[in-house]
């Protein structure tokens, strides 16, 4: 595990406009990845690229000295090499065990600016594909990727975070709903991409007629079709020349410049104000954007970009903190099973061995409990109980496990040895049972992370 890494940026020290100068069209991200791969020595590389984050994992070759590539990335990137300390400023770095908890944390929708946000799944299963395909993702890196969307699946059903408007497209909707309220007139959605999509179902959900735009009229057929929504198509080409009557105009295409320009927003201006219609709303989720703010403002065009929606999103996730401590729980957990894959599954056996101890020790108790003050409860509410108080004890067990995994991997087997000269007897006898179990010699373990450092 001491050869996986993670550089990036993301919304949580990034602009929309500083994430712009980092992203790869859709088209160029193979070769890009290929070429990182055979220039830096890595075995594996996977390039994640939404709206909120640009990030690159990788897994190096086991001949290829661990080094920090953050200035080589960001010239890559941005095709001029950075100036002193500017690319340690600018991205965030992860390796070792702290890159595996990173990416557990992005897959599941912990990391992002809407908790528990639904795109992030389908966009890293999107990225993997394309790694594999490439012959990129297909070790180490994709075992560890594979168990993420396993993961971040198993979080979605068990803690509900995913519940409510957890997709950034759902919180552009609000603006949209809001115009439809006042302007019974169609929403114009730019573009095919999994936002225009989710938009789509989102309208079609409320009944409200789209204007589906693309640079192909074919696709945007297709993708309204399958979207269940009513409406109609368009080419861009015709849209910027004759725009319909639209309340609103959602934008989320991969154009790395503006597709709506400064001729094209003032006639959807004016067909609107002609015919005494409201002027129509721009719900911009591009990044780079594919409307330029300034020229918005000049054609009196009121536009929401991805900061406003950003923003909103973190207003809303802080009602999810119940199920993100879930959530956390299950991330602990898989990187339990991680170790094990990366060949380190030792300390992850004593570890559950004492999560089991404390579960079991609860659960003793709690049937000793039932017996002498609660034999009133029924047999089925004993066993309801009793599972509940198991999995608390299972939860409050995680800190000082995951406390005691790092100090073992820090101070070595005397750490070890001091904990279990002062544990119960039977908690000691678990571990080692635990620790005797035929297992994969460990490898050394590395986990740093650079990405406070900048």
């Amino acid at each position: 595990m001491n050869r996986l890494g993670v550089i990036g940026l993301s919304w949580r020290h990034s602009s929309p406009t500083e994430l712009a100068r980092f992203g790869l069209q859709e088209e160029d991200r193979a070769g890009w990845m290929r070429d990182i791969s055979e220039a830096e020595g890595l075995q594996e590389v996977l390039f994640l690229n939404t709206c909120s984050r640009v990030e690159m994992y990788f897994h190096m070759q086991d001949e290829v000295q661990y080094d920090d590539l953050r200035r080589r990335v960001f010239e890559r990137l941005t095709s001029r090499a950075p100036a002193p300390g500017e690319a340690e400023r600018t991205l965030r770095a992860w390796n070792g065990e702290g890159a595996a908890e990173h990416m557990l944390m992005v897959v599941t929708g912990l990391d992002s600016a809407q908790l528990g946000e639904t795109e992030i799944l389908g966009q890293f299963r999107a990225a993997l594909t394309l790694s594999q395909g490439q012959g990129l993702g297909n070790g180490t890196l994709g075992l560890i990727a594979e168990e993420a969307l396993k993961v971040a699946r198993r979080v979605r059903q068990r803690t509900g975070i995913d519940a409510g408007k957890t997709s950034l497209a759902e919180i552009a909707l609000k603006w949209v709903r809001e115009q439809y309220k006042e302007e019974q007139l169609p929403v114009a959605l730019v573009g095919v991409s999994p936002m225009t999509e989710r938009c789509a179902e989102g309208l079609a959900a409320q009944d409200i007629p789209i204007v589906w735009v693309n640079r192909t009229a074919a696709k945007a057929a297709t993708a309204l079709e399958t979207s269940g929504a009513k409406g109609q198509v368009m080419d861009l080409a015709s849209f910027i020349e004759r725009s319909p009557v639209v309340s609103s105009v959602v934008l989320a295409t991969g154009s790395m410049e503006p597709v709506l320009k400064g001729e094209a927003l003032q006639r959807l201006a004016l067909q609107n104000s002609s015919g005494g219609h409201q002027l129509p709303i721009l719900v911009d989720l591009a990044v780079p954007p594919d409307v330029d703010p300034d020229e918005a403002s000049a054609a009196g065009l009121r536009r929401v970009g991805m900061d406003e929606i950003l923003a909103m999103a973190q207003h809303s996730s802080r009602a999810k903190s119940e199920c993100a401590v879930e959530a956390r729980v299950a991330i602990d957990d898989a990187l339990e099973k991680i170790r094990d894959i990366c060949g380190v599954g030792a300390i992850s056996r004593m570890a559950r061995a004492v999560q089991a101890h404390y579960s079991e020790k609860a659960a003793s108790s709690f049937a000793q409990l039932c017996r002498k003050d609660l034999h009133g409860l029924s047999p089925e509410h004993q066993e309801r109980l009793i599972r509940w108080t198991q999995q608390l004890a299972k939860q409050m067990a995680h800190l000082p496990t995951s406390g005691l995994r790092q100090v073992i991997r820090d101070q070595g087997q005397g750490a070890l040895d001091s904990f279990l000269a002062h544990a119960h007897p039977d908690l000691v006898r678990n571990i080692r049972e635990a620790l005797q179990e035929e297992t994969v010699e460990p490898s050394p373990i590395t986990s740093q992370s650079h990405g406070d450092l900048a």
